[in-house]
């Protein structure tokens, strides 16, 4: 199996009531796919007990990328997926271990334009916009070749493709979907499905 990063966890004691409560902090080396707002830093923050150690972003978008650097987030951008090839891989586990993250997070929301049933002229898994699902396969076995840190990952895609889409998503991705609807945690009814490791 893999090993884990020794020491990768920090404990910390805080006195609540007369008694000490020991509370772990896990840390986490992220990249995410098709980045826009930087969710998971907003998501990371709620959660106390989690720690983004570093984190690397592909994201086209240019307004998306600004915000992301206008809200102080700290991570190294890509424009694209292409560059994140096995040399890219070696070096982000690398720095992972170096700065004792238990596990690398991969996160991608693959663009939903060619999938939605919205869009009555979509092409499926055939357009171009739909390439990031395969980029993110490869990207996950590029890290995981590195046998020496935990690969956790995710992906989610609007929940209106078409059935024999969402199978073969399924399909690339090793993976069942499970499917969120946004409506039960907020104003705006939105199903959204997830796969993940």
């Amino acid at each position: 199996g893999k090993a884990r990063a020794q020491g990768s966890s920090r404990e910390t004691f805080t006195h609540q009531q007369g008694t000490n409560e020991v509370k772990r902090e896990d840390k986490v080396a992220i990249i995410e796919f098709f980045a826009w707002l930087r969710n998971t830093h907003v998501a990371a923050n709620k959660v106390k007990s989690l720690t983004i150690v570093f984190a690397h972003a592909a994201e086209t978008c240019r307004f998306a990328n600004d915000l992301a650097r206008k809200s102080g987030i700290e991570e190294v951008p890509f424009r694209d997926a292409a560059p994140l090839d096995w040399r890219w891989a070696e070096s982000f586990i690398a720095k992972a271990i170096e700065q004792e993250a238990e596990a690398s997070l991969i996160i991608a929301g693959f663009p939903c334009k060619g999938l939605s049933s919205s869009n009555v002229d979509g092409k499926g898994l055939h357009d171009r916009q739909s390439v990031l699902l395969f980029e993110l396969v490869r990207v996950i076995r590029e890290c995981e070749e590195q046998l020496e840190l935990d690969v956790e990952w995710f992906a989610e895609c609007v929940a209106s493709m078409k059935e024999e889409e969402r199978v073969e998503c399924s399909r690339v991705l090793g993976s069942a979907p499970v499917l969120v609807d946004a409506g039960h945690i907020t104003h705006c009814r939105r199903e959204t499905l997830y796969w993940g490791s």
